[in-house]
């Protein structure tokens, strides 16, 4: 059942602004059926119908579709139901179709974010990587935030440029500087890792605690290369300075 109410609580001048017609008999706006083109319409949408001077009469009123004089009263109530019901389903179904289009763009807007997340990832692998082939301080332990110590890459001396993993790269240094207490520390340049050295410096003759070599055979790598490059730097360094070096097992 329809509720009514909110209809007779509009204003008169409210009721005709939304297109609310007559519904007590009482004259006023009514719902009008253009006999030439068939519309129907709430009167007061009808062109003309002016007050002439001050004769009290009023001038004739026009079709807004076609212009036809004078339309009369629709007295076919299921007719102009019929024709609210079929407004009705087409302002519903224009809202579904914009709804679908809003969600296509939706989808669309998320597949395109979707694409620049995945393209600044991309960018950012890619800066990381040109960094490592231009020799940057990079993290020198998968999973860490640690990097080349500013002081070794700074002031260090090259030891040697291998191709290793930066995991073994790692094991080598931090090897190196537990064993001679000379701080040894790596970094990339050209894609390959470049390990350093601080020198060895000190007011009187330092001793130098020097691990073993790896002795060249066949299951002999590049990480054992690293490995023996950081010890002949170390002795090297060693004698240099005159330290006393003692040969670790």
């Amino acid at each position: 059942m329809t509720d009514t109410t909110d209809i007779a609580a509009l204003r008169p001048a409210e009721r005709v602004k939304l297109g609310f017609v007559t519904d007590d008999n009482t004259g006023g706006h009514y719902v009008a059926e253009c006999e030439e083109c068939g519309q129907i319409f709430p009167s007061q949408t009808c062109d003309g119908g002016e007050q002439i001077a001050d004769s009290g009469d009023y001038g004739d009123c026009y079709c807004p579709h076609c212009g036809f004089i004078d339309p009369l009263e629709c007295d076919n109530a299921n007719l102009v139901w019929n024709v609210q019901q079929l407004k009705i389903i087409n302002l519903t179904s224009q809202l579904e179709a914009e709804r679908q289009r809003a969600d296509v763009a939706e989808g669309e807007l998320r597949s395109e974010v979707m694409k620049n997340l995945l393209a600044t990832d991309c960018m950012r692998k890619a800066h990381r990587k040109i960094a490592e082939m231009e020799g940057e301080q990079v993290p020198v332990a998968a999973g860490t935030i640690e990097k080349c110590s500013p002081d070794v890459y700074a002031k260090g001396v090259s030891a040697c440029l291998v191709d290793i993993p930066k995991e073994k790269a790692e094991v080598i240094c931090r090897g190196i500087s537990a064993a001679s207490g000379v701080a040894v520390d790596w970094h990339y340049v050209g894609g390959r890792v470049h390990i350093k050295a601080m020198r060895v410096t000190a007011p009187q003759k330092p001793v130098v605690l020097l691990p073993p070599a790896y002795e060249k055979s066949a299951d002999f790598t590049e990480y054992h290369q690293g490995w023996n490059a950081c010890r002949n730097y170390m002795l090297a360094e060693a004698k240099e300075v005159g330290g006393i070096v003692k040969y670790g097992e």
